[in-house]
């Protein structure tokens, strides 16, 4: 059974729940649902889109490209007990990078998760820079900068099989209406685009 909480930034608390066991060949591949119903989040929603923009460092439309192992947790990187991360690795039209954050179970494998994952397909994310201390108990941490969603509500998905969708908030709990009820293109989604300079 494994345990894990991160702090990210603008007060969102990523809490994993408890899952035990492990991936073998006799069970079911991990699907996309299950991963993003592996942890929950107790944050501070925001109101609209432009509050949403308003919190955020980045704003901007972009592909789900690949995803990596991320930072590691613990006393060790062997810890039976750490905590567990993965970068979603989104990639803009004009060729830059982010690389998100998300908690990942240990007994979810990471060639599972790939699989899993509807890369290719395009987003609005909304972000904030990764804060969080290098120190002795954080293995595999990136060299580069590290991104959080502002919020769950930061992340806006064209999904292959559903659509527009918000994978780490339901609509029916996003805290603000859909943008222009009827439209379904993804950039209505996008307010006060913006990216860091340099």
């Amino acid at each position: 059974m494994n345990r894990f909480a991160v702090l990210l930034a603008g007060g969102v608390l990523v809490l994993p729940m408890l899952g035990c066991g492990s991936s073998d060949d006799n069970s079911e591949p991990v699907t996309f649902e299950e991963w993003l119903g592996s942890f929950t989040s107790d944050y501070d929603p925001a109101s609209s889109l432009a509050d949403l923009a308003g919190r955020s460092t980045v704003a901007t439309e972009a592909t789900l490209l690949d995803i990596e192992d991320g930072a590691i947790f613990g006393s060790s990187p062997d810890d039976d007990a750490a905590s567990h991360s993965v970068n979603l690795i989104f990639e803009t039209d004009t060729g830059g990078r982010y690389y998100v954050e998300l908690p990942r179970p240990a007994y979810i494998a990471m060639d599972e998760l790939r699989a899993a994952m509807p890369l290719g397909a395009s987003s609005v994310i909304y972000l904030q820079p990764s804060n969080d201390s290098r120190d002795e108990n954080r293995f595999n941490v990136r060299e580069g900068p590290v991104w959080f969603f502002t919020t769950p509500q930061g992340w806006i998905l064209d999904d292959p099989e559903s659509g527009i969708i918000t994978p780490l908030e339901g609509s029916d709990s996003l805290g603000f209406d859909r943008p222009e009820e009827g439209d379904n293109r993804l950039q209505v989604w996008l307010v006060d685009p913006k990216v860091p300079s340099g």
